[in-house]
């Protein structure tokens, strides 16, 4: 605790608090964030490249699409590339075909016609967003996406990424990426997220239940980073459970009640180590 000029105690914050009012939690993300526009650019067949085109930009999703389509009838790819439409509005992506080929799910969905050439429609995907996209296409280009993961450090670390808000931004987007490979069945990517997750460490108690809840809405297919993933959230869930039921009790009910198994493991997990579960109290709370 420190003592403001007026005599009030004014708690300092610290790792476990919240980067953002808990009643944001459930919002889509805590800050927003800038969309920015790509141009078209010449890619060779191996590229694992992409261009992003906005429409001018409309107020009704019906528009968009049908300029966005217009856009990649005007400019269909050439041989070894593929369009790729993402989102309500089908935002066009232009990747090469061989990475396409890298997610089972996109390779599955390849079309071909006269308007479009060669093309693959993943609009049905209403988790997959083409901000979400930029991260796959970041990833398949350089296998890696923003903020890189720095590994010839101990520990590992994300670039530019020190404050607790950097953190929780982080946190966010690898949860929403992770996501977002789960239902294009990208394996490496999801793996890739969890290693940027356990750079973070220690979490705050707000980013813990937005990851939770953003990795919900993930599509199981069985691959390695699910599995690891689980044991990773259990396990944080438990270090942090006492500080978890006194900030945000609300909250932590509502993830409970989404995973009742999630709940039952956490529970038997701090009820088996009674030193479990206090992170972030103070020695009184201990």
């Amino acid at each position: 605790m420190s003592v403001s000029s007026d005599g009030r105690k004014r708690r300092r914050r610290t790792e476990s608090d919240s980067p953002m009012d808990q009643e944001q939690l459930l919002t889509p993300r805590s800050t927003p964030r800038k969309k920015t526009k790509t141009t078209n650019t010449e890619h060779t067949a191996n590229d694992k490249s992409r261009s992003a085109e906005d429409p001018q930009e409309s107020s009704d999703p019906r528009e968009s699409r049908r300029q966005n389509q217009l856009l990649v009838m005007k400019d269909p790819p050439t041989d070894g590339l593929c369009t790729v439409f993402v989102g309500c509005a089908k935002t066009p992506f232009r990747l090469s075909s061989e990475a396409t080929r890298t997610s089972m799910a996109m390779r599955d969905r390849v079309t071909y016609d006269v308007r479009f050439r060669s093309h693959i429609d993943l609009s049905d995907i209403e988790e997959l967003t083409d901000e979400h996209f930029d991260a796959v296409v970041e990833y398949l280009q350089h296998d890696d996406f923003t903020p890189a993961i720095v590994t010839n450090t101990i520990p590992p670390h994300l670039e530019g990424i020190e404050d607790l808000d950097q953190k929780h931004e982080a946190a966010v987007k690898c949860a929403e990426v992770f996501q977002s490979a789960s239902h294009l069945q990208l394996g490496g990517l999801q793996m890739l997220c969890l290693d940027k997750l356990k750079t973070l460490y220690p979490p705050g108690t707000v980013t813990i239940l937005f990851v939770s809840l953003t990795c919900m809405k993930a599509t199981s297919w069985e691959c390695e980073a699910e599995s690891e993933y689980h044991e990773w959230i259990v396990a944080h869930f438990a270090e942090y459970y006492g500080i978890l039921k006194r900030e945000c009790p609300d909250q932590l009910v509502q993830v409970f009640e989404r995973s009742r198994a999630l709940a039952k493991e956490v529970k038997e997990k701090s009820a088996a180590n009674p030193g479990m579960g206090r992170c972030g109290l103070s020695d009184d709370e201990k």
